[in-house]
């Protein structure tokens, strides 16, 4: 109960504070969530194609329990979040943690990632209409109107720059063997977002990679069922790049 209420009062907090304080206040409590050091080394590639895959960082229990309760308070505040530039919301610090969170061995953590991503990059309250989307997914939802603004020069900047480690960090993710239907609905929400809110053509060729990986992973681990004797074989996009898909938590 005390560690609720701590949670809801940053979140009520957070409420007063303007938008750019509200970034300040997340990037300041990322920075001390143990485990998780923001400024760790980059990836060398960004590129779907590439065979590398991250190594998903282990943390003692203690660690995540107290992971998990400051998410909770990025959560709360980012709940509070108001529309803003995205280079302004996710700044190359924030952006990288929580990214960082999306390859974090305890799947709590990683959907507490993925829902505070979700909810800096849902500007104009799309989520929940995705959602409902998704929950009549067999009936037809023509009369579902998003709320979509004109991608600025800004925001165009700022996706072309982070597009491809936005969606290596995703794909990394949605591999994992013990992701339950919350994290691939989180997952889900995030990619519709990222259409609706850039709408660019660099992001829709991301994403069209990243279902096709998707989708080579989940062929891959079929075969492995088949035949689990088999030498692995690599799998080629018909443009032959090479998409690993042997990654297992």
């Amino acid at each position: 109960m005390f560690v609720k209420a701590i949670i809801a009062t940053a979140g009520n907090f957070s409420q007063a504070l303007p938008g750019y304080q509200r970034i300040e206040v997340m990037t300041f409590i990322a920075a001390k969530i143990p485990g998780l050091d923001m400024s760790g080394p980059r990836r060398r590639s960004a590129n779907l194609s590439s065979t590398e895959d991250l190594q998903f960082h282990q943390s003692g229990e203690s660690d995540v329990s107290l992971q998990m309760q400051m998410f909770h308070v990025l959560l709360a505040v980012a709940e509070k979040h108001m529309n803003m530039p995205f280079q302004s919301t996710l700044p190359s610090s924030l952006l990288d943690f929580l990214l960082k969170g999306l390859v974090q061995r305890p799947k709590e953590i990683r959907l507490l990632a993925l829902k505070v991503f979700e909810n800096l990059l849902d500007r104009h309250e799309n989520s929940r209409k995705i959602e409902s989307l998704m929950e009549k997914i067999s009936e037809v939802e023509s009369d579902i109107e998003y709320t979509i603004d004109r991608c600025t020069k800004q925001d165009s900047m700022f996706i072309k720059k982070h597009a491809q480690q936005m969606f290596f960090y995703l794909y990394q993710t949605a591999k994992v063997a013990n992701n339950s239907l919350q994290h691939y609905r989180s997952i889900s929400n995030v990619i519709c977002l990222l259409a609706l809110e850039f709408g660019e053509a660099e992001v829709i060729v991301e994403i069209a990679g990243f279902m096709f990986g998707l989708q080579v992973c989940l062929v891959g681990s079929c075969e492995k069922r088949r035949d689990r004797f088999k030498p692995r074989t690599e799998m080629r996009h018909p443009r032959g790049c090479i998409y690993d898909a042997s990654y297992h938590m």
